[in-house]
């Protein structure tokens, strides 16, 4: 007996004729999907799979979550009563109070709810906003998707303003405190890049993830027009920074654009974080 052979389960297929497929069936051999159409045409193909009876069901291919943060599932709860405080509690405790293991916990259950939810690929951030200072968090997080068998985009860059960053380390098992550079910062990016981007199979990729497309203005809300003008040296050099790495080491862009953010970005026309290659939400 080798593989399974799904039957009587309303397939959707997503092809290019977008067939939906009424008492279908579907065989899996290793980790691939072999064969799809009806019952009546797979069952004389593949009499030695392990039947899986599927009626009453839908079967869809994996879902993508285009954008999600490492490290929420294991705090989610902190601070949901007071939604305006959220990100000045919870960015903090990410930067300050959580060590390497932490992130390998986090992705196991991350993935596993992902998993149960029926996505097989997730964009996870780094915490609340790209912490790259430490790149064994983002390695730590993806060993465990890869453990786990899903795909996953590692989303690091450089945090919001102010740079430097303070941070904290737990390495040596006590708080070590001290204040991140945004070169440290890119630096501790490619560094996850060269360690994760391709890697289980192909199957953990790599986005280059600024905060923000443009820091300088509100990062968590929507900017009135008369606040986003204008960009400052620090927007210009945080996109130029971003455009050469990821030239030099071919990964796509991933970050935040709130109202106001796509108009200043397009003010510097030559490193513009826009475009075909960047994933915003």
């Amino acid at each position: 007996m080798t593989g399974f052979l799904l039957r009587h389960g309303t397939i959707v297929t997503v092809d290019k004729g977008r067939r939906i497929i009424e008492n279908g069936a579907l065989a899996i051999e290793g980790d691939r999907i072999v064969d799809i159409g009806t019952v009546d045409e797979l069952d004389p193909r593949h009499s030695d799979k392990a039947v899986i009876d599927c009626r009453g069901k839908l079967l869809i291919p994996g879902l993508i979550d285009a954008h999600g943060h490492a490290g929420h599932a294991l705090l989610r709860s902190i601070a949901a009563d007071t939604n305006a405080m959220w990100m000045k509690i919870i960015t903090p405790t990410y930067y300050h109070y959580v060590t390497r293991d932490y992130w390998y916990a986090d992705g196991l259950i991350s993935g596993i709810e992902r998993l149960r939810a029926g996505v097989t690929t997730g964009a996870s951030i780094i915490t609340s906003m790209p912490r790259a200072d430490d790149p064994v968090f983002a390695i730590n997080h993806a060993r465990a998707y890869s453990e786990i068998g899903l795909r996953e985009i590692i989303c690091v860059g450089p945090s919001g303003l102010p740079w430097p960053h303070p941070v904290t380390r737990w390495e040596s098992g006590l708080p070590e405190r001290r204040d991140v550079s945004f070169d440290e910062m890119m630096d501790g990016s490619e560094a996850v890049i060269e360690a994760l981007h391709g890697s289980a199979d192909g199957r953990i990729s790599v986005f280059l993830t600024p905060f923000t497309i443009a820091p300088s203005v509100e990062p968590s809300n929507a900017s009135t027009p008369d606040q986003a003008v204008k960009l400052t040296e620090g927007d210009r050099m945080q996109a130029r920074r971003i455009r050469e790495m990821a030239r030099k080491t071919g990964v796509r862009l991933h970050s935040d654009a709130f109202a106001g953010q796509i108009r200043m970005a397009f003010q510097d026309k030559e490193n513009a974080l826009l475009g075909p290659d960047i994933h915003l939400q």
